[in-house]
């Protein structure tokens, strides 16, 4: 039900005992707290200032003053402030206030039809002390019949009005209701009209602007100041307090009628998709109620404020006008605008928004690809965002033409990136470029993200980050090419091949735990690391680090693994599994390798000892200076007194007397490197000492040899010398 409230100077009101102004009468339901609190700074009357100076007392010249507004708590309040030229005393004059109050409960049907707000009537014009305390409660407000959009053109005429300045009036107006600035206004006529055609102005620029902001306009036909009031945010005033200069009308929208005047309002030059929409609906005497009703649809479930976004209706009116009239003129203007507009309001209870739902995957379908290389990112990410809400053809196919479009263009680069945001949806469109044998598409993700990496670690992290979002690529021939092409050349800049292949191996049997169905591809990687280390290693020079990983690596694999092998490769295991017993002090397979295998095992052995050698190697010395099984002594002994110290060369010959007893070849080389001129062993008394305890009667004999020809020699050469001095 709708309440009542009369306020006038009286002898004691609702409020007042005493003689002043107050309500005088009131709607018994009306809460009297909100009457006070709020309404009462509203019951005023400013005359204009002439009249005021001059005590005018016809009341015939006195302007009614019309004032709604739309308070927090959600009620409209409409009220008509008159001029009374004397109160209960009859001395003095005053005014007479009567409000009506909509609940808010009961007040949408005023913001649906804004005739039934602007052009309310019934107000009471007069007080008398004979009025009721409590007034009735009424079901509805009366109204005049007619409304503003029918009688626009009159309207335009007797105001002065245009279309631009409708829509700069309409601009401000929305504006001035959803932020802090303030419409004033002066119009070309007589004061007393101000009701009327403010009031008229009022209605018609309700009609276009949308419910959120009719449900916070508020009022006032007539001010005789400009001044700034709480819910007010039309005022209007006479055109010299509007030319005044004064403090309050800085930074305000200020519109003078008659002049044609507009100061604060910029619309030139610009596209203003609502103003325009507005301004097409306006001019056909048409309401915009289908528009508002979409509006609300698309705003439905967003933050609140949204609602109140002039953006917001800017960017609506370029998608309802381009969904009403089947084109794309708004579209080409600003494409990546309308679809992250259209996102925007998809954004929050997206199943009830049908017509955006169609519109969006029917833009990229009239798209059909996104060509331009500074666009295509942006738009790429907005169809992403779409598919996130709902899985549409059109849309998938848009993203597909468009990934097509830019392969091979340094763009690429930059759609993929956008993909990689969105993992799941690249996890189904790689799965799908797979499905679909589209090997470019695929080669061309995959050249974007493994074609930079040089370091294995990033090649590894690279690999499980994609085989994480699409399994199935695991069986595709690209993506094995590019695996292995990048770590084949990972090993081939290795500098310690076995140490790059192990990490591998670990790396894949380790995804292999976690990623499921990509254990053919991990064997694949495997077989291709394994044969492509021994196609790297030189199986001359290997260390005992690299044979122990070998073992390691191949120890456990069966023997048919071999027949995958070609002949070079076989012989590189061959020896490599001999070398393996060998440090291990098993000899026993030596012989089954070929002579040319045995050369190269030889040689691999020389290699290792020279880098470390103890006693327990002399066999392995023996093993690596050996010739169809006869000992090379001289070969061994000079690599020995090479590579050793003279306390091992010590030990060696002790080892090799004793290992291969009365071997006149050991001892002919024996006696040849000890009887040579300054020997480190034969020339130290301790080594000296050292040789002549072995117990072994032939190396004995052959100190003694060496002594007695050392001592020959010695004496030979005093003789000389004698013979010299005589």
């Amino acid at each position: 039900m709708i309440q009542q409230q009369y306020y006038t100077r009286a002898r004691g009101g609702i409020f007042l005992k005493s003689d002043g102004y107050d309500t005088v009468s009131i709607s018994p339901s009306l809460d009297k707290n909100f009457v006070k609190k709020t309404i009462h700074s509203f019951c005023t009357y400013d005359p204009p200032a002439a009249l005021a100076r001059r005590r005018e007392k016809d009341t015939t010249l006195y302007p009614e003053i019309i004032t709604f507004f739309q308070p927090e708590t959600g009620e409209i309040v409409i009220g008509k402030s008159v001029y009374v030229p004397a109160d209960f005393t009859g001395q003095r004059s005053t005014y007479f206030v009567h409000n009506y109050v909509v609940p808010r409960s009961e007040k949408e049907i005023f913001i649906e039809k804004p005739e039934k707000l602007f052009r309310a009537k019934g107000f009471q014009t007069n007080y008398s002390a004979d009025y009721p305390l409590e007034l009735a409660e009424l079901f509805d407000i009366p109204c005049e019949e007619g409304d503003a959009i029918s009688e626009r053109e009159s309207l335009f005429s007797a105001l002065g009005l245009n279309d631009q300045l409708f829509k700069e009036l309409l601009f401000a107006v929305f504006s001035a209701a959803t932020g802090k600035k303030k419409v004033f206004i002066s119009l070309g006529c007589d004061v007393r009209e101000y009701a009327r055609y403010g009031m008229k102005l009022l209605e018609l620029i309700a009609h276009y602007l949308p419910y959120p902001v009719r449900r916070r306009l508020g009022a006032t036909t007539y001010s005789s100041a400009a001044e700034s009031r709480k819910y007010i945010h039309v005022s209007f005033i006479e055109r010299d307090i509007l030319n005044s200069n004064s403090p309050e009308l800085d930074k305000q929208y200020l519109f003078d009628l008659a002049a044609g005047s507009v100061t604060g309002v910029n619309i030139s030059g610009q596209t203003h998709e609502f103003l325009e929409l507005a301004s097409a609906y306006e001019k056909s005497g048409r309401s915009m109620d289908e528009f508002f009703a979409f509006c609300e649809k698309a705003l439905s479930g967003l933050v609140p404020n949204e609602e109140l976004e002039m953006a917001n209706y800017y960017s609506l009116a370029a998608i309802y006008a381009d969904y009403k009239n089947q084109n794309t003129f708004y579209y080409k203007r600003n494409r990546r605008g309308m679809l992250s507009a259209l996102l925007h309001f998809l954004s929050a209870e997206t199943e009830r928004k049908r017509e955006l739902l169609m519109m969006f995957p029917a833009l990229l379908a009239f798209e059909k690809r996104a060509e331009d290389h500074e666009d295509a990112p942006q738009i790429l990410r907005l169809a992403l965002d779409f598919s996130g809400h709902i899985h549409h053809h059109a849309v998938e196919q848009f993203i597909v033409d468009t990934l097509q479009y830019h392969l091979g263009k340094p763009s690429i680069s930059g759609l993929w990136s956008v993909l990689e945001q969105d993992s799941v949806y690249l996890s189904g469109l790689l799965n799908h470029f797979d499905e679909e044998n589209l090997e470019e598409h695929l080669a061309s993700y995959l050249s974007g993200r493994f074609g930079p990496l040089t370091r294995l670690e990033d090649i590894l992290n690279q690999l499980r980050n994609t085989l994480e979002l699409a399994p199935p690529l695991a069986e595709s021939p690209v993506m094995a090419g590019w695996v292995l092409n990048k770590l084949g050349d990972v090993l081939e800049g290795a500098r310690t091949p076995f140490d790059t292949v192990i990490e591998t191996i670990r790396f894949v049997q380790e995804m292999k735990q976690s990623i499921g169905g990509i254990s053919r591809f991990t064997e694949q990687v495997e077989e291709f690391m394994l044969q492509n280390l021994l196609q790297a290693i030189d199986s001359r020079k290997v260390t005992i680090k690299e044979i122990e990983q070998f073992t390691l690596l191949f120890g456990q694999k069966p023997p048919s693994y071999k027949k995958e092998l070609n002949s070079e490769l076989m012989s590189k295991v061959s020896i490599l599994e001999v070398l393996s017993a060998v440090i291990r002090r098993d000899i026993s397979d030596f012989d089954k390798l070929s002579w040319k295998e045995q050369e190269q095992a030889r040689e691999a052995l020389r290699n290792i000892l020279s880098k470390k050698m103890g006693k327990a190697d002399f066999p392995l010395v023996a093993l690596a200076f050996d010739a169809d099984g006869v000992p090379i002594f001289a070969d061994m002994l000079r690599f020995i007194s090479k590579q050793a110290n003279n306390e091992l060369t010590m030990d060696f010959i002790h080892w090799a007397v004793f290992q291969y007893r009365d071997n006149e070849a050991l001892l002919l080389v024996l006696k040849n490197y000890l009887s040579r001129e300054g020997n480190p062993i034969w020339e130290n008394k301790e080594y000296r000492s050292r040789l002549k305890k072995i117990r072994q009667l032939k190396f004995r004999d052959l100190i003694k040899e060496i002594e007695y020809e050392k001592a020959n020699a010695v004496g030979k050469i005093f003789k000389r010398l004698g013979s010299k001095l005589r």
